[in-house]
């Protein structure tokens, strides 16, 4: 019974499909936790983008706000190996 057990979890392991070959590598500002979260899109032009959260990021000279985050649009081209980010600087108060 262990034994069938044991074989189903190695079967679901081995079942998970990752690319190796075909790596993208996004790469943002250091010390500001960038890819803590991650959302891949496309628009209506089929072309395909990754919004990328950085909690610690800092895009304001506003002393009473040390580390806002920041949100950075990139743009996916897969012939590229590293790509290239944008910040969006969004604003909450209106300012």
């Amino acid at each position: 019974m262990y034994v069938v057990a044991f074989m189903m979890l190695l079967v679901g392991i081995d079942c998970f499909n990752i690319d190796t070959n075909n790596v993208v590598n996004i790469l943002g500002p250091e010390g500001t936790h960038f890819g803590y979260s991650a959302l891949m899109f496309s628009n209506e032009d089929s072309q395909k983008w990754v919004l990328v959260g950085a909690i610690r990021a800092n895009f304001t000279n506003d002393e009473n706000i040390k580390t806002p985050g920041n949100i950075f649009k990139c743009k996916l081209n897969f012939t590229q190996s590293i790509q290239d980010c944008e910040p969006m600087n969004i604003r909450t108060n209106g300012k």
